[in-house]
């Protein structure tokens, strides 16, 4: 992604909710990655 574009303009372009995008661009909370799920779900239970 481009810093020129919001996450809500990446979310029409691809699709993804703009909720989900911040989600995949802010690298300590990578829940679509499996490992990160794994270490996260192993840390804190919610």
């Amino acid at each position: 992604a481009r810093a020129g574009h919001t996450s809500a303009e990446i979310g029409e372009i691809t699709g993804l909710s703009a909720e989900a995008i911040t989600e995949i661009l802010t690298p300590s909370n990578r829940v679509c990655s499996p490992r990160a799920t794994y270490s996260s779900k192993k840390k804190s239970k919610k």
